[in-house]
C-alpha cells in the first residue's frame, strides 16, 4: 500500500471518497476517503480524527504558528547553509540537508537556526544602533 502525504501532488491513484463519512472536526475543509483519511483542501492527508485534524489546522492553516514562521516567505529570502553554498526555501529543508551527508549533523539545532535565519537582524547591537540613529534624526527634525 502506498502512503500518500499530499493528494494534490501524488502520481498514484487516490482512494475513493466515502459518501457517508464526514470530517471529525468542525473546522476541517476537505473530504474523507474510504480508508478513513481526511483529504484536506490544502492537499495534506490526515487521519480523520478530531485531534489529528486540530493539530493539522493549528500547524498548517494558522499563519502565526511556529511551523509557518519557518516556511518559505514571499519576499524571496532563503535559508543558507553555513558550511556550503546551498540555499533552501525553508528551515525544515535546511535542517534535512544539514543532517545528511556531508554534514551529518546530529543534536540540538537551535544554534544552526540562529546562525542561518534570514529574518534575524545581523545583531541586536546593529538593530539598537539603527533605532538610535532614527531617534536622533527625528529629534533633529523636530528642533
Amino acid at each position: 500500500m502506498v502512503t500518500i502525504r499530499n493528494w494534490r501532488k501524488t502520481k498514484h491513484a487516490l482512494p475513493d471518497a466515502d459518501p457517508d463519512a464526514a470530517p471529525c472536526h468542525p473546522g476541517a475543509d476537505g473530504w474523507v476517503s474510504t480508508d478513513g483519511k481526511l483529504m484536506c483542501e490544502c492537499g495534506a492527508v490526515v487521519k480523520n480524527d478530531s485531534h489529528c485534524i486540530s493539530s493539522h489546522l493549528t500547524k498548517v492553516h494558522n499563519p502565526s504558528s511556529a511551523y509557518q514562521k519557518t516556511q518559505f516567505k514571499l519576499d524571496g529570502m532563503v535559508w543558507a547553509c553555513p558550511d556550503c553554498d546551498s540555499h533552501h526555501r525553508n528551515w525544515n529543508a535546511l535542517l534535512a540537508h544539514y543532517r545528511r551527508h556531508p554534514h551529518d549533523f546530529r543534536g540540538d539545532s537551535s544554534g544552526l537556526r540562529d546562525q542561518s535565519d534570514p529574518y534575524k537582524p545581523e545583531s541586536s547591537l546593529d538593530e539598537a544602533f539603527i533605532a538610535f540613529i532614527a531617534r536622533a534624526r527625528l529629534a533633529n527634525q523636530i528642533h
